[in-house]
């Protein structure tokens, strides 16, 4: 995780912001909604089945950026991704 403390870090999808923060909570959430904070796809999906529900976002490419740079790209998937 980068030290991103006191930045601005923003979520964007479809080239839209979604959600920003002053505080790394962003990035985390960026990491749990591409999957990249699981260690199987079972934990994954049953993630991204409660968060859709009541979520912003939709399936697709996410973008994660701090203090308006691109850092970096993710998919939330429907697909399983690691095959555990």
């Amino acid at each position: 995780m980068l030290n991103t403390l006191n930045h601005k870090q923003e979520i964007r999808q479809f080239g839209k912001f979604v959600i920003s923060s002053d505080n790394d909570d962003t990035e985390k959430l960026f990491n749990l909604l591409t999957g990249e904070s699981f260690d199987s796809d079972i934990k994954y999906q049953e993630y991204l089945i409660t968060m859709m529900k009541s979520s912003v976002f939709k399936y697709g490419e996410i973008e994660l950026w701090i203090n308006d740079k691109l850092i970096s790209k993710g998919v939330i998937s429907k697909e399983l991704i690691k095959n555990n």
